[in-house]
């Protein structure tokens, strides 16, 4: 008979080292990279998330990280709590349950002992990207929410649930947050408010500084029913189908100015720019609007012409515009259609859907730019989803681009204000 085996226990020889300093550690082992990031961009909404199952993967790498450093010992265990709750994303319904009871219990226990803090007053964004539709996972993320009373961003972007209107629960559970959040972004339309339900909703909110709605539909303009939002910086509006000319919009009812901080404001697609109460909103903020992002979900080529029309008409008077195409453009079938960029736009952003092209369409690109009219046009710059193209296959064209826009003044930058040469 074989004797029993003995291990030696395991020691840990761990550096001596105050806890801010552990803490900056944790900070950088497990960061996501722009999940509380709130800075205005040309091309990136605030809370956005531009690849979805890309920013997937990396949450889920950073949540093994932080897992892992519970199971250290003791002292990390409580030094990494807050890591492992500030940023929850809610992917499968069959999870929801578990999280609900451990915030509970979590919250229960404090207030039972008064002496730890309850694991849902760590988190500082929710991102709810549930992938399966069920009838019975509203009520739950609403208690959830309940339980994150510290929560500054909150951000749908799931593909399922197009059909579910958010719960009473989550509505009265987003008052108990609704000083904290600053970021409400719905990226698809999933538990977009119904008819109606904007005003209560946001009135929770008064400290919100982006805010982007999904139009659905036949549905109200949800612009009938926002409240006064004084610190709201960021405004985007999507809708998915065109207006109902039988049934005309009643007035907007605002006096006074609702958004009197708004700086940014985004429309897709870009004719929601005729809708009367945008265009409301435009002259009330004309002032303080330095940022406009225009988006055409055609295939076809669109005349831009008629939208910057409109915003010379409304007074806005934005140093940066962003406009967005579903397809590169092509040469128009009249090459005398030039395109006049207003005099106070400095920095001028291109985005399109598509990220590859050939040479001959990105040359059509450049003549097209090239013969851009826009007395205080400094900058051209692309959005970082197009630039990998552009700069690794097409180097000549990219080079070709940045000599034609030095020779008239202009630089051509590529994402986030990287220069060719950079």
């Amino acid at each position: 008979m074989s004797a029993k085996a003995t291990y030696a226990k395991l020691v840990l020889n761990l550096p001596e080292l105050p806890p801010e300093l552990w803490l900056s550690i944790f900070a950088f082992a497990t960061e996501l990279h722009d999940a509380l990031n709130e800075v205005q961009s040309l091309f990136k909404f605030p809370g956005e998330v531009r690849a979805i199952q890309k920013y997937k993967k990396s949450y889920r790498s950073s949540l093994v990280t932080r897992r892992r450093l519970l199971l250290v010992c003791k002292q990390w265990r409580s030094l990494a709590i807050p890591f492992v709750y500030r940023h929850l994303l809610l992917e499968r319904r069959q999870t929801l349950p578990l999280l609900l009871r451990t915030l509970w219990a979590s919250s229960r226990n404090s207030q039972e002992n008064g002496e730890t803090t309850p694991f849902g007053c760590y988190t500082k964004r929710l991102d709810i990207c549930l992938r399966e539709d069920s009838v019975d996972v509203g009520p739950t993320h609403g208690e959830i929410l309940y339980y994150l009373p510290n929560t500054e961003i909150i951000v749908f972007c799931g593909r399922d649930y197009w059909n579910y209107n958010l719960p009473p629960i989550f509505i009265s559970s987003l008052e108990k947050a609704g000083s904290s959040v600053r970021v409400l972004n719905w990226q698809s339309p999933a538990f977009s408010p119904s008819v109606g339900a904007h005003h209560p909703i946001l009135s929770s909110t008064p400290n919100l500084t982006s805010l982007q709605l999904h139009w659905i539909g036949f549905t109200a303009n949800p612009l009938l029913s926002l409240p006064l939002l004084p610190h709201l910086r960021a405004l985007s509006l999507i809708r998915l189908n065109d207006p109902c000319p039988d049934h005309p919009e009643p007035l907007l009812e605002h006096t006074i100015n609702p958004f009197p901080a708004l700086t940014q404001i985004r429309l897709a697609p870009a004719w929601l720019i005729k809708d009367a109460h945008v265009q409301a909103i435009l002259q009330f903020c004309s002032s303080t609007i330095s940022s406009v992002h225009l988006s055409s979900t055609s295939a076809i080529s669109l005349d831009w012409s008629p939208s910057l029309a409109v915003l010379h008409q409304s007074g806005v008077r934005m140093t940066s515009l962003t406009l967005h195409m579903y397809q590169i453009f092509k040469t128009p079938s009249d090459d005398r259609v030039i395109l006049h960029i207003p005099p106070s736009v400095s920095v001028l952003g291109l985005s399109f859907g598509q990220t590859q092209a050939s040479d001959s369409v990105y040359n059509c690109v450049v003549k097209l730019v090239t013969s851009l009219k826009g007395d205080g046009l400094k900058v051209v710059r692309l959005d970082d989803r197009n630039v990998p193209d552009l700069w690794d296959k097409h180097p000549a064209v990219a080079r070709g681009f940045a000599k034609a826009l030095k020779a008239q003044g202009r630089r051509l930058e590529f994402g986030e204000g990287l220069g060719l040469e950079s």
